[in-house]
Order: C-alpha cells, then structure tokens, then sequence
C-alpha cells in the first residue's frame, strides 16, 4: 500500500505515545477534526502500524540484549528463588554484595538498619536488622505458567456443585490438558 508523506508521518507520530488524536494533530490534520481523521487513520493503517510496532519492539530487544530465553530465565529466577541462598550456614545474613549474581537479581529491596542500646554517651551498638524483600512468586510463578503453557483460563461452571464434583471436574481438565 503506498502511503503518503502526510500519513507516514501520523504513523511516526502515533508510534510516539499511541495517540491517534494528538498524532493525527502533530501530523498536520485539523484540530477540529484530529478525533475522527485519527480514528480513520487507525484502522486504515493498521496493518502497517502494526508492523511498525512490532519492528521497534524486536528493535528494542536487540538493543537491551533482551531476549525471550533471558525473559524467562528471569521470571524462572523470581518464581523459584530459594531464600536459603540468602544465609550462610549457620542462619546469619550474607551481605548482599557477596549473594550470587542471580540471588540479587531476584531481591525487590534490602534494608538494614544498626540496633542501638541506651541512650547518649552510654548508647552502643548491640547489632543489625537486615530485611530482604523478594519479588512477588505468587505473579512471577503465573507469569512463567502462561509463557510456557501451563496456565489454564478459566472455565465457568453452571449450577450448583459439591466440593468433591468440583474436584473431579478439575481433575478431568488435567487429565485433557496433560
């Protein structure tokens, strides 16, 4: 499809913030009309901003080295992480700068605070507090399942329906979904 410069350009300027009004403006169509001529141009050119959309996403990767292995690899490292990595064997902290690459990769925040005992010129300190905060597993796990395939959508059931029944149903969905 040959598309003008005008229309090239509402291309561009949608793919700036996914705006066909303000695109359809900075593209040099009507204020007055930028609403209805963005919407046309939306669906006329959908196909080719689709395309443009999906090159600047691979683009994008390429760049960051980000890749659908290393994506997994990560949500993998948050939904399985193991917080006994986290203490050396006798149950003490590991200072974060000595964890593994990957065990610091899966901390959402670390604090850590001196313990203080007493007050002014008789105050010493008695210890540390260290908090690790990891990611949320509950989400990372749901994310790894729905890339791999393992996330069931769900199904409505009519009627009413005994625990045991309910069970069984869920076991018959395994069984067809492997």
């Amino acid at each position: 499809m040959f598309i003008n410069p005008k229309r090239q350009r509402f291309i561009e300027e949608y793919l700036v913030d996914c705006n066909a009004t303000q695109a359809a403006i900075r593209a040099g169509y009507s204020e007055k009309t930028a609403e209805v001529q963005g919407s046309q141009l939306l669906s006329m050119l959908k196909v080719e901003i689709d395309a443009r959309l999906a090159k600047n996403k691979e683009e994008l990767a390429a760049r960051l080295t980000v890749t659908k292995e290393r994506w997994l690899r990560e949500i993998a490292r948050l939904a399985l992480v193991d917080p006994g990595r986290f203490f050396d064997t006798h149950g003490n902290p590991i200072e974060v700068c000595d964890l593994p690459a990957g065990a610091r990769r899966a901390l959402a925040g670390f604090e850590c605070y001196e313990d203080f005992e007493g007050k002014g010129e008789s105050r010493k300190a008695v210890g540390y507090t260290r908090k690790f905060k990891w990611h949320d597993k509950i989400r990372a796990l749901e994310l790894l399942g729905k890339a791999l395939g393992y996330y069931v959508e769900k199904k409505k059931l009519e009627g009413v329906f005994t625990l045991e029944q309910l069970v069984d149903a869920l076991d018959k969905a395994d069984e067809t979904h492997g």
